[in-house]
């Protein structure tokens, strides 16, 4: 970047003179003290406000007089969207992990499907984990004894084995208020068949659904195929799927520095999709979910 120097720590750079994503605040961070006597440290105010950055998941922040302000956009839109401001200084994690995750670093390359109120293959337990601490430690566990899912009641993980598959799970459900049933479901998302189209937003407003707080990018790819979206429009972690056809949201493109828009060229008209989407699973497909960890009504 032009006029972009180091800053002493890894992964960062600072572009002086300069703002980036004006008014768009994801948290301020005050200093204290305006003077040495007062126990102001420029050097220390600035290092607190990196590591804070940094903990938060933040992509950089902008320094101005007394205060730090905090952006969560990308890297990338942070270096694209900067202007000239003699008093702020802009500094960028380069460095930042990628929340866009795919099925190279998802284990196993699955999904979990979560059925609040359902219990499946009722007191036919593998295994039992007692006093679990929290899903994860089970999903884990399931993946690495490659059991098809678990059921969770009253503190405890009861892991289900079925030879059959995990579609036989989904299929043996039953009610059971106290229980709620994960399912791990194998699902191959092709990262070919997504276009990114960097800073852009297309039909905006019109939402056919939405995603808030996506865990990854793999999780929006599986709602976008589950849905037969022609794609998505990523913003501040938040994904809106759009229901328009690929070509069309390509045409309807346009810039904006904030968002970032994802098209499937894979999108296909509604007599065809149910018959595309079984062709990706092991067996045949669930009923439409949502993403991970998202109670599935029927």
């Amino acid at each position: 970047l032009e006029g972009a120097t180091a800053t002493g720590r890894k992964g960062w750079i600072k572009i002086p003179n300069c703002d980036s994503g004006y008014g768009q605040d994801a948290e301020v961070l005050w200093r204290q003290g305006d003077s040495i006597e007062d126990g102001y440290d420029d050097d220390l105010h600035l290092s607190e406000s990196m590591k804070a950055c940094e903990r938060k998941g933040y992509s950089g922040f902008v320094l101005w007089r007394n205060a730090t302000f905090f952006r969560s956009m990308t890297p990338h839109q942070m270096a694209r969207s900067y202007q000239n401001s003699t008093e702020a200084d802009t500094y960028i994690w380069l460095d930042k992990p990628t929340a866009h995750t795919t099925k190279c670093d998802l284990p196993s390359n699955t999904t979990w499907h979560r059925y609040e109120g359902y219990n499946s293959h009722w007191g036919a337990d593998a295994e039992i984990l007692y006093n679990y601490s929290n899903p994860l430690q089970c999903k884990k566990m399931c993946r690495q004894k490659g059991y098809s899912g678990f059921v969770l009641w009253r503190g405890n993980c009861y892991f289900r084995s079925s030879t059959k598959g995990w579609d036989d799970l989904r299929r043996s459900r039953v009610r059971s208020a106290e229980h709620t049933l994960y399912i791990n479901v194998p699902l191959v998302v092709n990262q070919s068949e997504f276009e990114l189209i960097p800073m852009s937003e297309s039909c905006e407003g019109q939402d056919a659904d939405s995603l808030l707080n996506f865990e990854s990018l793999y999780h929006c790819q599986v709602k976008c195929i589950e849905g037969n979206y022609g794609g998505f429009v990523t913003w501040n972690g938040h994904a809106y799927f759009r229901k328009m056809h690929p070509q069309a949201l390509v045409k309807a493109a346009v810039p904006k520095n904030t968002t970032d828009l994802w098209v499937w060229h894979c999108h296909r008209p509604e007599d065809q999709s149910k018959s595309r989407r079984k062709l990706r699973r092991h067996r045949t497909s669930p009923p439409p979910i949502t993403a991970d960890d998202t109670t599935v009504t029927t």
